[in-house]
């Protein structure tokens, strides 16, 4: 009787180019930071004729405050559609790097494949999962030494984070979800402080907002740059047999 022959292993998982990808995010996020200036700039001037209404409301320039009305509205709907168009182009970067990042360090990730696009909109998961995905990414894209052990259950749990991606997180916590939570009790009033609330907490925040931009073009060039040069690398070859003769 002869013994059960083993199936050939898989092939290993390519790993695809991801540059192209990336320099879409990275144009995403820079044409993000400009719709986000400009609406800086009317942002000001709205905080100034709301300023000027409370202090003198019939020092008000209507046509000025008419217009600043329009510009508003248009700036928040710019904001919201560079926002998310942003945000489509970058999980869709993040996916490809976490199938890279697999096929680099044959290793299982701390959360699901799945959860590189959900947990981005699932209610509180949405605080830290995301950080733990973008972390996972970057140790196992990189080339460790001493290299993870795959058998280990907390590998990735004890691998050093970087520092990068923890100021992009912090700065993208602040810039988001402390700058909503000011923006919703601004809303919740209809008098001319609640508006002049909701104004000034955009010109707050601005700052972490274009941080947390810039921290996260270099978290992607990182990773790229990572990914590149281990899919570029020439696969080493079966070592040498002895020479015949010799």
């Amino acid at each position: 009787m002869h013994p059960p022959v083993s199936p050939p292993p898989s092939p290993p998982r390519p790993i695809r180019p991801i540059r192209g990808l990336a320099v879409a995010v990275m144009v995403m996020l820079g044409a993000h930071t400009l719709v986000d200036l400009l609406s800086l700039v009317v942002a000001f001037e709205r905080q100034s004729l709301v300023s000027a209404v409370i202090d003198d409301p019939e020092s008000i320039d209507m046509s000025a405050a008419e217009a600043n009305d329009s510009w508003y509205a248009l700036s928040g709907v710019a904001q919201m559609t560079a926002f998310v168009l942003t945000g489509i182009v970058f999980v869709i970067w993040l996916y490809r790097a976490r199938r890279n990042a697999e096929a680099i360090t044959p290793i299982e990730h701390r959360r699901s494949t799945g959860l590189v696009v959900f947990a981005w909109i699932i209610p509180i998961v949405n605080l830290w999962v995301p950080k733990q995905i973008v972390d996972d990414i970057w140790v196992t894209s990189a080339l460790q030494n001493p290299p993870l052990n795959p058998l280990h259950p907390d590998a990735l749990r004890n691998a050093p984070r970087s520092p990068l991606v923890r100021g992009w997180w912090l700065s993208w916590l602040v810039a988001i979800w402390v700058s909503s939570l000011f923006y919703r009790v601004g809303a919740r009033g209809e008098d001319l402080e609640s508006e002049l609330l909701m104004v000034r907490t955009e010109i707050w925040f601005a700052v972490p907002t274009l941080i947390c931009a810039v921290l996260a073009v270099l978290v992607v060039m990182t990773i790229t740059k990572t990914q590149e040069r281990r899919r570029l690398a020439p696969v080493p070859g079966p070592a040498p047999g002895p020479v015949p003769g010799v």
